[in-house]
């Protein structure tokens, strides 16, 4: 990781007029946990103009990752006013609108996520912890089966089974608790969740 950033640091320094270099950066220096360095990276890029809606994303997930959640709210909207089609953009919106309890926004914003990929895991498993926490099981149930089909083994899809007790009619009728800790560890390794 030490030496990742030393590239990255050098990559900028022979171009600084490189967004995607200041970018690649604030990415690497927000999964250290370095948090101001990352936000510094993300602005530079930024500054640097061009098409910014990866930054803006990139940027959005730093202070989500912050719990800076009004503040990554306003740069997912940033994003999506240069790519409104963006399905995994629209569904990192609804989750942070999601946890700022902003349910009826955070809705709209999951569903237009899944419209636009009906097959994104992650954007399946959020809007199903939506529509459970709305008390919506029967529709919860069936975007935790879409995830599971979209992803077989998805660790928080196979999660809200095994908290149930029952995959339904269709779902996994019993999860095996080493799969779901398996399925976790494979996860962390590929750096999803």
């Amino acid at each position: 990781v030490a030496e990742a950033e030393v590239h990255a640091r050098f990559a900028v320094t022979t171009k600084p007029e490189s967004a995607g270099f200041q970018n690649h950066l604030g990415v690497l220096l927000t999964r250290l946990g370095r948090y101001d360095d990352a936000r510094q990276a993300l602005e530079a890029a930024l500054d640097l103009g061009g098409d910014t809606t990866t930054v803006h994303k990139n940027l959005g997930l730093l202070l989500a990752d912050q719990k800076l959640f009004n503040e990554a709210v306003e740069q997912f909207r940033l994003a999506l006013a240069q790519r409104p089609n963006e399905a995994e953009i629209h569904g990192l919106l609804g989750e942070t609108l999601h946890r700022l309890g902003r349910l009826e926004e955070a809705e709209q914003e999951l569903t237009q996520a899944r419209s636009l990929n009906p097959r994104h895991a992650e954007i399946l498993v959020a809007l199903g912890s939506l529509l459970t926490q709305t008390g919506r099981q029967p529709e919860a149930e069936q975007a935790y089966r879409d995830a599971l089909e979209a992803r077989p083994n998805h660790p928080r899809a196979l999660y809200h089974f095994a908290l149930r007790g029952t995959g339904g009619e269709d779902g996994p009728a019993a999860i095996d608790i080493a799969t779901l800790d398996a399925s976790r560890a494979r996860a962390s390794l590929n750096g999803t969740d």
